[in-house]
């Protein structure tokens, strides 16, 4: 759980460009660190209202895929922080895209994304490095990847 990961923290930050304070909720790896923005709705239970908590990603983000090196396929994994026309493509060494693995619009959140190391066709492609890129609302981020056979 949150309070008890090292990795795992909560805080609440005043933000001079939102204009509010706001709780966050900060979550990290040895190699990306995510920041969640945390809406929290809470009542008393002489109200009857129950309580309700909102994670939401703050920005968005491009994690390392995992496995990596891979075979026969691999995860990626991406934050979305608003509703947005998400493109994830995958691309060879000389620049050639070789697969789409996503192109669609999305609501915030967190996802994770598969490619099975295929290309359009359905072709199972080379060993070799292969770039993946997430592109959505102006934001764009490449990562590496290596796929051994």
């Amino acid at each position: 759980t949150a309070g008890q990961d090292p990795y795992h923290s909560f805080t609440y930050l005043h933000s001079p460009s939102s204009g509010s304070p706001n709780w966050y909720y900060i979550t990290a790896n040895p190699t990306e660190i995510y920041l969640y923005n945390i809406r929290g709705y809470v009542s008393s239970a002489v109200t009857g209202v129950q309580e309700t908590y909102e994670v939401l990603p703050a920005s968005f983000s491009l994690a390392q895929n995992y496995p990596n090196p891979f075979n026969p396929s691999t995860t990626i994994q991406y934050t979305v922080p608003r509703r947005s026309n998400v493109r994830l493509r995958v691309f060879d060494t000389m620049g050639r895209e070789v697969a789409t693995i996503i192109n669609q619009e999305v609501n915030a959140g967190v996802y994770k994304s598969e490619w099975n190391g295929r290309n359009t066709a359905g072709i199972s492609v080379s060993s070799g490095v292969y770039f993946y890129r997430l592109e959505a609302n102006g934001y764009q981020s490449t990562q590496k990847m290596v796929l051994l056979k």
